[in-house]
């Protein structure tokens, strides 16, 4: 019995949580957040900053973005805007980043063996 058809709540749709600097002047100033295209997200960013790169990304749900954010984000860095950071040592916040997604489920591997079961 299919309730919600084939498509899938827009919460649990799998894409990438990333990290961008925006501009290599304010070296510690990065925008996070979740995309289903990582490439166009930096695209996007470039045409108003060419100097945009990206930091790194991982596979992530959409719903767990805000978690991500609060948890990677919570020492060294303070909120400008929505989702754009000044952080102290980016590099520790991408550690954060690794070690909160190594905990997270692999995704893109279909059903858990305990999701199978249940």
């Amino acid at each position: 019995q299919k309730i919600l058809g084939s498509r899938l709540p827009s919460s649990t749709r799998e894409g990438y949580f990333y990290m961008i600097q925006i501009t290599p002047e304010i070296p510690g100033r990065i925008k996070m957040g979740f995309s289903t295209g990582v490439d166009a997200r930096l695209s996007a960013y470039q045409t108003f900053s060419p100097s945009a790169t990206l930091i790194d990304y991982w596979p992530c749900l959409m719903c767990w973005e805000r978690t991500v954010i609060h948890s990677i984000t919570r020492q060294g860095c303070i909120k400008v805007t929505n989702e754009v950071f000044d952080c102290e040592n980016v590099e520790a916040v991408v550690e954060n980043a690794k070690q909160f997604f190594a905990l997270m489920p692999l995704l893109g591997q279909g059903e858990t063996e305990s999701e199978q079961q249940g």
